[in-house]
Parts: structure tokens; sequence; C-alpha cells
């Protein structure tokens, strides 16, 4: 059997509608039918609440593009990436 790869957006690709409606965008994105988002910024959104909008479109963050600004507080950084289910940074 062949396994299935999951087929996820690099974020950054719908960085000017995420600014405009990040939670809209998601949605959409969902809709075309993509299993999940890599993450280029949450644009301050809380990251449980960012989480149960990614969950009810039913996406996955396989990761997280992260700028070196939001790495100077690592611990910080990987317990919101963690919360959002991403494994890789």
């Amino acid at each position: 059997t062949m396994a299935t790869i999951p087929v996820c957006l690099q974020a950054y690709t719908v960085r000017d509608d995420s600014a405009a409606d990040f939670y809209g965008t998601l949605e959409k994105v969902a809709k075309i039918g993509y299993a999940g988002v890599e993450l280029a910024g949450t644009y301050d959104k809380d990251p449980a609440e960012l989480k149960r909008v990614l969950d009810d479109n039913g996406l996955m963050v396989p990761g997280a593009h992260v700028g070196l600004g939001d790495l100077t507080n690592l611990e910080a950084a990987l317990e919101k990436y963690a919360t959002l289910g991403a494994k890789f940074l």
C-alpha cells in the first residue's frame, strides 16, 4: 500500500489575503481542499483560538516559517507552535 502524503499550502503565498482576513483565508484554503497550512505568521491571534479555527476547518499545521525576531523568546515560540500542532519551525 502506498502512503498518502497530505498536501499543505505555504501560507506565505496568501499573505496579503491573510493580512486582510486571516481566518477567512484559512477557511478558503480548506474549501479548496488543502489538508493544512505551513504558517508564515499568526497575525497576533491567540494560539488556542487559532487552533480552534484550524480544527474547525480540518487544517493541520505541519510546520511554520518563523522569523528570527519571533525566536528571541524560544520557549514562548515553541509553546505557541506546539499549541498549533506544528512539529517543525
